[in-house]
């Protein structure tokens, strides 16, 4: 599931090529309020933390449409390892912290996956093409929020690029 088209047609496209036995599903839609009609035994949510406000409310929203032994996997933020904590603004959760607040909410940590800076741009660099796409092909009111929403976000990646890392995390509801 997806608010993009243009993202879930590559994943969708990618598909037969990275795991051509997996029977998926692929809903453009937006994933707040959708409740599906059965558990899902594998449930996604690669850098749409916000959505249910962080880490916590995403992996129990997560959670929640799952079942016991279902596979969550999560990418989110978290504090950079060069960081100094002393010297931050505020409480950035670092990698110890993401994995607390994962078994907490009865969740088994099966691996942690840390993507460096480079990763994170080829990232954003997808999302920079969906962004352009969606403004080109779709609606162009919600083209120009979209766009103004990635030059934000881009602008806070570069801003933050010292201090901010990626996590995505791979775990099992228990």
């Amino acid at each position: 599931m997806d608010l993009s088209p243009w993202m879930l047609n590559r994943a969708a496209s990618n598909h037969q090529l990275r795991c051509p036995d997996a029977a998926l599903s692929w809903l453009l839609a937006d994933g707040v309020h959708h409740q599906p009609s059965c558990a899902a035994n594998l449930l996604i949510c690669l850098g749409a933390e916000w959505i249910w406000h962080d880490l916590g409310g995403t992996a129990r929203a997560l959670r929640d449409r799952g079942s016991s032994g279902s596979t969550l996997v999560v990418g989110a933020g978290r504090r950079h390892d060069a960081a100094d904590p002393a010297t931050l603004p505020g409480r950035i959760d670092c990698s110890a912290d993401q994995r607390a607040q994962l078994t907490a909410l009865g969740l088994r940590v099966d691996a942690e996956l840390r993507p460096d800076d480079q990763d994170w741009d080829r990232y954003l660099g997808r999302c920079a093409a969906a962004v352009r796409s969606w403004a080109h092909d779709g609606d162009s009111c919600a083209g120009k929020r979209w766009q103004h929403a990635y030059d934000e976000w881009l602008a806070a990646r570069d801003n933050d690029r010292g201090i901010m890392a990626w996590s995505v995390w791979v775990t099992t509801v228990l």
